[in-house]
Formats: structure tokens, sequence, C-alpha cells
């Protein structure tokens, strides 16, 4: 599931970030995930937490998200704890490129981690 959740990671965030260029940042994540279910039906309820620091260190950005699928209509489609990473990483990317680069970065560059 980590490298599964990498994959997805570098997915959702290469548009935004040029990921394993130098000056290398990272992106520490924390993910959990659980079923959860009624008589009706099961869904995923699940929890990131992102940390993108600087080659030096420095935090950047720090985003959680949580996903309950029981309150959305993607629950219908989200059954695994994998389904759930991929449609929470694209929610983090969104995130991100709302908190961070649109406060006086142009939208649509790329941009590497600073030093």
């Amino acid at each position: 599931m980590e490298r599964l959740l990498q994959e997805y990671i570098t997915a959702s965030f290469d548009k935004l970030l040029v990921i394993g260029a130098p000056p290398k940042g990272t992106i520490e994540v924390i993910f959990t995930s659980h079923d959860q279910a009624n008589e009706f039906s099961k869904w995923q309820n699940s929890t990131m937490l992102m940390v993108i620091k600087s080659g030096d260190g420095a935090r950047l950005w720090t985003g959680e998200y949580t996903y309950k699928g029981g309150m959305e209509l993607s629950s219908f489609s989200v059954n695994a704890p994998a389904e759930a990473a991929k449609l929470v990483s694209k929610r983090m990317a969104a995130k991100f490129e709302s908190d961070y680069l649109r406060s006086g970065t142009p939208s649509g560059a790329r941009h590497s981690l600073p030093k």
C-alpha cells in the first residue's frame, strides 16, 4: 500500500511540483483508512496528513483531508483503502494548489521545491 500511495501522490502532484528534481524537498504522508458498514452498504473513512518540506527541511505546507465515505456519493465506487488513497491524493493536490500556489504564484506553473 505504501508504494501505491507514493505513486498516487506523485501522479496527483506532478502537475504542480517538479518531483525528484534538484533541489529535493520531501513530501511526507500519513494515511489511514478503515471500513464502515451498515445493512445497506459499505464505505471507507480515511484521513491523510501531508507535509511538504524544502530541501533544508523547512515546512512549506501542511494539509489534512478527512474523507467520510458514508457522506458522499463517491462511496459507491470507493470501497477499499487503495481507492480512498487515490481519491484523497487528488483532493490534497487541489487543496495544495488552492492554499499554496494560488497565494501569489501563477496557476498552472510547475515549481521545484525551494532548497
